[in-house]
């Protein structure tokens, strides 16, 4: 019995999502990113593709401060302010 837990599945375009997830291997536990394609052409039939990421647990807060980060950075980028 598999203890992954859904998190949100993000629309890439019509063929594929990116999937994020926690799961477990090995008795280590990780947030999953990865994508998954449309094997039916109907939005029905979903499997992993061969692109993603596992990170431990233990990363996270350190992700949330990069992905914060980057999002400023984007946001000064989009508005013609680069700080480097």
């Amino acid at each position: 019995m598999s203890n992954d837990k859904l998190i949100k599945n993000i629309q890439r375009n019509s063929v594929e999502i990116l999937r994020v997830s926690l799961n477990e291997f090995k008795n280590s536990k990780f947030l999953s990113l990865r994508f998954f394609y449309d094997s039916s052409g109907r939005g029905t039939s979903w499997l992993p593709g061969r692109k993603g990421v596992a990170i431990p647990l233990s990363l996270l807060n350190d992700l949330s401060e990069a992905i914060k980060e980057a999002i400023e950075s984007v946001e000064s980028w989009e508005a013609g302010i680069d700080s480097q």
